[in-house]
């Protein structure tokens, strides 16, 4: 399933629950036992969550490298990948692609559980 940044605000439109359950995936992948400071019904939660996520990751790659690498992993961000995209000069800053490569990742991860739970995505169809 292609997903980028840009399609959230779509997904969120038809189900403003997804807001919710993005900051949850979030929460418990970042920041355990700390919750994202994002209001869900702002119009630009794409973005504020996105400032926060590169806030967040900024500090954890400056403060503990060791547990960045294990946050990746968590997440399923693959490193090689990231480095891959960070030499195409698309990206101001390692943060800002690591932000932007994580919240697609969660929103995935949050779409693929909802859908699941919705009977839409069997894993025995062919479809």
């Amino acid at each position: 399933m292609p997903f980028s940044i840009r399609h959230m605000d779509k997904f969120m439109a038809v189900d403003p629950s997804l807001r919710n359950s993005l900051l949850r995936q979030l929460e418990k992948d970042l920041r355990p036992g700390k919750p994202l400071n994002v209001d869900l019904e702002a119009k630009n939660f794409v973005e504020e969550t996105f400032s926060q996520v590169q806030e967040i990751l900024d500090v954890i790659i400056k403060s503990e490298p060791e547990s960045f690498v294990n946050i990746l992993y968590l997440i399923d961000v693959p490193e090689e990948q990231l480095h891959k995209k960070m030499r195409s000069g698309e990206y101001s800053s390692f943060t800002q692609l690591v932000a932007k490569a994580v919240l697609e990742r969660e929103m995935q991860k949050v779409l693929f559980r909802k859908l699941y739970s919705q009977g839409k995505l069997d894993p025995k169809s062919n479809s």
